[in-house]
């Protein structure tokens, strides 16, 4: 999976703290600002949580929240998607 702002290996996220730099190929695996096709659960409510507005308030009123993209990657790590797209529903061992 591609995130849309890794180009020629270079993160081009302003809001990314690699913003600019070499990223490593894995780095966009955990990352908080990926954008791109689901990865998994964890992508799947963000994008759910970031429509409905639930996302912001709960970063206007929390501030940043560091468990936000840990608890992300571990949903998409747990149930990731699954070759045409959904979401495979047999959890991962950990």
């Amino acid at each position: 999976m591609k995130c849309d702002f890794l180009q020629l290996a270079v993160c081009t996220n302003p809001e990314a703290p690699t913003d600019g730099q070499h990223v490593a190929p894995m780095t966009c695996r955990g990352c908080e600002h990926y954008k791109g096709q689901a990865r998994g659960l964890g992508d799947r409510v963000h994008t759910v949580l970031s429509a409905t507005g639930v996302h912001q308030v709960v970063r206007t009123v929390v501030g940043k929240c560091g468990g936000c993209a840990a608890r992300r990657q571990a949903l998409n790590e747990k149930f990731p998607s699954s070759a045409n797209g959904g979401i495979d529903e047999t959890p991962k061992e950990s």
